[in-house]
Formats: structure tokens, C-alpha cells, sequence
């Protein structure tokens, strides 16, 4: 709204007036057929989306269905994470367009911000794929559920990962080459999964309905990059793990994953690759940030300084064990610390201001700050000192990583 102000003097000075209602974050008003309480079926519904004056999106009302998500978020925590499945793909909030969307319910980071801070340095970083993101308010069934952090399913498509869709009949010497979207995934989830020699376990995200000759296929190219990397020759360009690998994808990967220092991020779950078309296997989209930046007790994540967590993962220590991909990795250091990582600090200012009134919403509603929330490694009784430790755990990680670098 435009509006005009006359001082008794006569100057007149124009304003443009923004109003904004509860918070100032856009909220999804979510109303279904029945209560949501599985996270295996889907329940009908629509939501209503108002951006608050602040981003577009493409319908304010959009059909949907919805069922709950994650794994211990899930089962553990009273504030629960969802998915949300469109009628058809769309684009909200001025994100790119999809049909599949979660809402991250950040319960046990009561920063509620460790997802977007990683999300926003890996899309610096150009990791692949890496997702867009957006805070939101959430309403369900007319109760305020509280702040929730909107952003698309990590899957195959245009504007997720894009890579060749694999359908049941692209199985020419050509087309069984791409594209496969797999997670290294301890749960072993989905339907089609298979471990390497060295016990990785990997599931088959894309194609849903991967035939017995494409999923022949991608086994025996993940066996293979991996006997590459542990051949004695794994550091030739032509027959060791180059032949197999992004790897530039995998450093970016790797640096959002260290900077933080994600607790899953060591062989253990939300650990995507890809692999295209007559591509190579590359790493990403990064996902799932809660037990990153000290949010653990009980391992080794928990301390920001001292070890050299991500890089110890399984076929991230050889790598670091070749002199070429070492070189790699520190002259990507030398370009991101002074400028992308160093961002991350204004990144988490920013934030904790634009959330201020939304968290007082949030921790009313789910009053645990001064609770032990699994696996909490502090309970410090604020927002404001939650942000700060999180803001000195990646300082002194950071510092650490600049101190040895000369010694990855």
C-alpha cells in the first residue's frame, strides 16, 4: 500500500506500507479428510498457501494429498514431519515447480535452521542438485503446528534431479546407462536395494520399477567404481575410480557435509548419488542436516574439532588417499573459506532474525527448550543461546578445517 505523509512544514514524503499477518513467514493452511497418522498411506486434502506479501506462487490453492515422512522424526518426536503429494506439479513460493514436496519439522534442532544453513551453502557451492527451500508456518486441520521448512522431494525430474528418466523398456545398450537415482542407506528402505563388496548398502530411489536387467546393470557399475578405488592402480586417470566418478560433484558434496559435520553423512543414510546417461556416478543432492553442527551425543560428531569425520567414510578415505584427488580437494578450500563458507555466518544471523517472532510461535507450541530432545548434545534454555552454540560449533570447525587442510 502507498501512502503519502505531509509535515507540518509542507514536505511530503512517500512510503510504501508492507503488512504482514502473524509472523511474517508465508503459511500453509492444510485441511484434510482425515487425520494424518501414517506415513505409509495418503490422506486426501488441500492446501492453501499465503505467501504473506512475500513470494509467489503459482495457485493459492492447490489439491493435494499428504501422509507423514522421516524415520525417527517421525515415530519419536510429537511435531511431525509430512509429504505433501500435488495433483499436479507447481511451483510455490516462488520455487521451482514440482508434485512432491515435505515439510522438515526440525524438532530436535531447536535452531530450527541446520537444514537451510546447509541447503543454502551447497547451493553456493554448486553441489548438484542441491534443493531450494523456504521457512513456512503451517496450519492442519485449523491448528497451528509450527514452523516447518518447506522444500521438494528429492527425486527425478526437470527441476529436481536431472537426469534421464529410466522407464521399464529403456533397455538398450544405450539407454540402461541412465538414469539411476540411488541413497547409501543403512535401512535398507526400499524395495530394490543391493550391497558392494565393502558392505555399502545402496537403495534404489529411480526407476521405482527397475527391471531385473537395469538394476543388473547399476549393481555392476557401483562394484566396479568401487574395485577401481581400491585397485592398486586407483589413482590413474583412465582405469582407476576417475573412470567412474564426478569428482568435483563429490568434493562439493564433501565440503557441505565437513563444514557441518553431519552426523549421517559417514556411511550411513541420506546419502544420494546419480548417475545419468552415459555419465559417471556423482554425489548429491546433499539432504537431511538435523544431527549436524553438535546436534549429537553419542559419537564423535558431536566435537567440532580433532577429527576429520566426513572424509573418513569408506570410499572417501581412499580417495583421500590418492595425491591428485588431495590436490583437489585443498585448492576447493582455498576458493570457498574466505567467501561461500565464510557466509554461513551471516547466513545464520539473518536467519535467526527473519525467525525471531516465528520460534517464539514454535517453542510456544512445542514448549521443549529447556527439555532434552534425542540426541540434544546441550540443553542451554534459549533460542537465542541454541543459535550461538550452533554459530561456535561450525567457527571452530571451520578454524579446525583451516588449520589442516594441509594435512587432508
Amino acid at each position: 500500500m502507498k501512502c503519502e505523509v505531509t509535515a507540518s512544514s509542507g514536505d511530503i514524503k512517500k512510503y510504501v506500507l508492507i503488512v504482514k499477518v502473524f509472523t511474517g513467514l508465508p503459511i500453509l493452511y492444510i485441511n484434510t479428510t482425515a487425520p494424518v497418522t501414517s506415513k505409509d498411506n495418503y490422506v486426501k486434502g488441500n492446501v492453501t498457501v499465503d505467501a504473506n506479501t512475500g513470494l509467489s506462487t503459482d495457485k493459492a490453492s492447490l489439491s493435494t494429498q499428504i501422509k507423514g515422512r522421516g524415520n525417527s522424526t517421525w515415530a519419536l518426536f510429537p511435531k511431525k514431519p509430512y509429504r505433501l503429494k500435488l495433483d499436479a506439479k507447481a511451483s510455490v513460493l516462488g520455487m521451482p515447480a514440482a508434485k512432491n514436496w515435505v515439510l522438515l519439522a526440525n524438532y530436535d534442532d531447536k535452531t530450527l535452521m541446520r537444514n537451510y544453513i546447509a541447503l543454502k551453502l551447497a547451493r553456493r557451492l554448486g553441489s548438484s542438485y542441491a534443493a531450494d527451500c523456504k521457512f513456512v508456518e503451517v496450519v492442519l486441520n485449523g491448528d497451528h503446528i509450527g514452523n516447518y521448512l518447506l522444500t521438494a522431494q528429492v527425486e527425478v525430474h526437470e527441476n529436481g534431479v536431472n537426469i534421464a528418466e529410466l522407464k521399464p523398456q529403456n533397455t538398450s545398450a544405450d539407454d540402461i546407462t541412465g538414469g539411476y537415482l540411488l541413497e547409501l542407506d543403512t535401512r535398507l528402505d526400499e524395495k530394490y536395494w543391493f550391497k558392494t563388496a565393502k558392505n555399502l548398502p545402496f537403495t534404489i530411489k529411480s526407476p521405482e520399477d527397475i527391471t531385473p536387467a537395469q538394476l543388473n546393470y547399476i549393481q555392476t557399475y557401483v562394484q566396479n567404481a568401487e574395485n577401481a578405488l581400491f585397485s592398486p592402480t586407483f589413482g590413474d586417470p583412465n582405469t582407476g575410480y576417475a573412470k567412474y566418478f564426478d569428482v568435483d560433484s563429490f568434493i562439493n558434496w564433501y565440503f557441505t557435509e565437513e563444514v557441518v559435520q553431519n552426523q549421517d553423512g559417514r556411511d550411513y543414510s541420506s546419502m544420494f548419488y546419480y548417475k545419468d546417461r552415459n555419465g559417471k556416478i556423482g554425489m548429491g543432492p546433499v539432504w537431511d542436516f538435523d544431527l549436524s553442527a553438535g546436534n549429537v551425543d553419542y559419537s564423535p560428531a558431536k566435537n567440532p574439532t580433532g577429527i576429520w569425520y566426513i572424509r573418513d567414510a569408506t570410499w572417501m578415505m581412499r580417495l583421500a588417499q590418492d595425491p591428485g584427488f588431495i590436490t583437489k580437494v585443498r585448492n576447493r578450500w582455498a576458493q570457498i573459506k574466505d567467501r561461500e563458507v565464510k557466509q554461513i555466518f551471516t547466513d545464520i544471523d539473518q536467519t535467526a532474525a527473519y525467525l525471531k517472532l516465528s520460534q517464539q510461535k514454535n517453542f510456544t507450541r512445542w514448549p521443549i527448550l529447556t527439555k532434552y530432545v534425542w540426541p540434544n548434545a546441550v540443553v542451554l534454555g534459549s533460542y537465542d543461546l541454541e543459535v550461538a552454540y550452533m554459530k561456535d560449533f561450525i567457527t571452530q570447525r571451520v578454524g579446525w578445517l583451516n588449520n589442516n587442510m594441509a594435512s587432508f
